[in-house]
């Protein structure tokens, strides 16, 4: 069932975004424009997974986030949230700059392209999850937004099956002339270093102008 096949990492990161929210001591943290559509995500991933369900009735979620730091590392929560910060104003530096074109990879949850391409008419915007991942992500953003806008796509894809270089080339609102911003956070460390090495060959064939 798809419902299985949610990604606990990225319900890590929605549960991080959410928690730190209610948390007086670390609300300033999380971007407020997202946080809406993280509440969503949430309340989602407990309607699909009885696990879920029955995580949120066990442990608030002030004590979960403090067994997200004991399974990973002191700070993990902050340090999801803050990096989730960095990566959007990076983000938004480079559409000044000129980027016209965004491609996330392993999105999971996150609020990035979505909410960019709502701010950005004239920037396309990509993700590429797996197809479970892809699956969950639209029923969310369907159920948040009124209408998904015409410049965001969402890409099912299992590499094991079809390169990132195929994925994108053959999606005809790629374009391999427009500055291209590509976006992989916590994705490198699943991947043996030759899926690695076929990821950032797929991305320099995918764009071979470089944009500085």
């Amino acid at each position: 069932m798809l419902a299985q096949r949610l990604s606990h990492t990225a319900r890590v990161v929605v549960i991080s975004q959410v928690g730190l929210l209610r948390m007086p001591r670390w609300r300033a943290l999380p971007q407020p424009k997202h946080a809406a559509f993280y509440e969503c995500c949430y309340r989602y991933c407990l309607a699909q997974s009885s696990l879920y369900r029955f995580l949120h009735a066990v442990l608030p979620i002030e004590k979960e986030l403090r067994f997200i730091e004991k399974m990973l590392a002191f700070g993990a929560p902050q340090h999801f949230v803050l990096r989730k910060r960095a990566i959007a104003e990076q983000a938004a530096a480079c559409i000044a700059a000129g980027v016209s074109q965004i491609v996330t990879l392993g999105a999971g949850f996150d609020a990035l392209a979505l909410f960019t391409a709502r701010a950005h008419p004239k920037v396309s915007c990509f993700e590429v999850d797996t197809p479970a991942m892809h699956h969950h992500k639209m029923n969310v953003a369907r159920r948040y937004f009124t209408e998904i806008p015409d410049n965001f796509h969402a890409i099912g894809n299992d590499f094991t099956k079809r390169s990132l270089h195929d994925a994108l080339s053959s999606h005809p609102a790629f374009s391999p002339e427009k500055p291209t911003l590509f976006i992989a956070e916590g994705v490198m460390m699943y991947l043996p270093s030759n899926a690695v090495s076929r990821l950032l060959e797929d991305i320099r064939a995918l764009c071979p102008r470089p944009f500085f």
